[in-house]
C-alpha cells in the first residue's frame, strides 16, 4: 500500500459511525504529517489544541484527558439547541437572547461585567470563553453541562481510545457463534496454570462412557493429588497412621530411619 492510499483510506475512516475509530484515525493522520493542513488546528490563547475537522458523519466532539489539553471537533457547523444557562467556571455565564444568539458575561468582583455575543454554534461557544479568560477547565465544565441539558448536536467523547483486551474480527472473517447454552467465556481464562492438563494423542481411549464420559485416570490422578495442584506420585504419599501404629511405639521410628 502506498503513502497516497493510507492517507486516503485513514481519512475515510473520520466519516465511520465509531468513536474511536474517528479519533484514532485522526491521531495517525497528525502523527504522519503534524503540519498536515487539515490536521494542524490551532493553539488557543496558547492554553490547549484546538482542532475542526469537517466530516459527512454523525457530529462529535473529542476531549482529551491524557498527554496534551486537546479538543477535536467533528462537523465544523456544529449547533447548539435549547440553551437555557451554561456555566464556564465560576466567574463566565451564558444565557440566551431573544434574537436566538447567546451571549457571555463574565463577572468579576470590583470590575464591570464584560459581555460577547455570538451565534449559537458550537465553535463560537468556544472561542468566546477563552476570549474571556476562560481555559481548557472552563470549557470543558461548558461542554458537559451543554451536553446534559441536551444542547450539543452530537456526542461528546472523552478519551476514546481502544482498550489494549479488546478483540478484533475482520468483516469478511466474523466471530463464529456459540452453540446454544455455552457461553463466550473461554476455559483457558476461566482456569489456574495448575488446573489445566496437557492434551493426549488419543483423548477418547482413557474415557469412561459408563460414568458421564469422565476421564477415569484423570479422576484417579486426582484423587493422588495434593490441594495445590501438584501431583504426587503414590509413593510418595503421606500415609494416615493406623491403630497398629499407635500401638507400636518403633513403627514410627522405623520409619523415619
Amino acid at each position: 500500500m502506498t503513502h497516497v492510499a493510507a492517507l486516503d483510506g485513514l481519512s475515510d475512516l473520520l466519516h465511520v459511525p465509531s468513536v474511536e475509530t474517528r479519533y484514532g484515525a485522526f491521531r495517525a493522520i497528525r502523527t504522519r504529517n503534524s503540519n498536515d493542513p487539515t490536521m494542524r488546528g490551532e493553539l488557543l490563547d496558547k492554553k490547549f489544541r484546538y482542532h475542526v475537522i469537517p466530516t459527512t458523519g454523525e457530529p462529535l466532539v473529542h476531549v482529551s484527558r491524557s498527554r496534551v489539553p486537546e479538543i477535536v471537533v467533528f462537523g465544523h457547523e456544529q449547533k447548539l439547541k435549547n440553551v437555557k444557562q451554561l456555566n464556564a467556571g465560576k466567574r463566565i455565564l451564558i444565557m440566551p437572547l431573544e434574537n436566538g444568539d447567546l451571549r457571555a458575561g463574565r463577572y468579576d468582583p470590583g470590575k464591570d461585567t464584560v459581555y460577547e455575543s455570538f451565534p449559537a454554534e458550537l465553535d463560537k461557544l468556544i472561542r468566546t470563553i477563552v476570549k474571556l479568560g476562560g481555559g481548557y477547565a472552563e470549557v470543558i465544565q461548558c461542554l458537559q453541562e451543554a451536553k446534559k441539558g441536551g444542547c450539543l448536536e452530537g456526542r461528546l467523547a472523552v478519551e476514546a481510545m481502544p482498550r489494549p483486551d479488546r478483540k478484533y474480527y475482520r468483516d469478511d472473517d466474523p466471530l463464529p457463534e456459540a452453540p446454544e447454552g455455552e457461553t463466550g467465556v473461554s476455559i483457558e481464562d476461566s482456569t489456574t496454570l495448575a488446573d489445566r492438563r496437557a492434551a493426549t494423542p488419543s483423548p477418547e481411549l482413557f474415557r469412561d462412557s459408563l460414568h458421564g464420559g469422565k476421564d477415569v485416570t484423570t479422576e484417579k490422578d486426582e484423587s493422588k493429588a495434593l490441594p495445590g495442584g501438584t501431583y504426587v506420585d503414590p509413593e510418595y504419599v503421606p500415609k494416615k497412621p493406623t491403630v497398629l501404629d499407635k500401638i507400636n511405639p518403633f513403627a514410627k521410628k522405623n520409619a523415619s530411619e
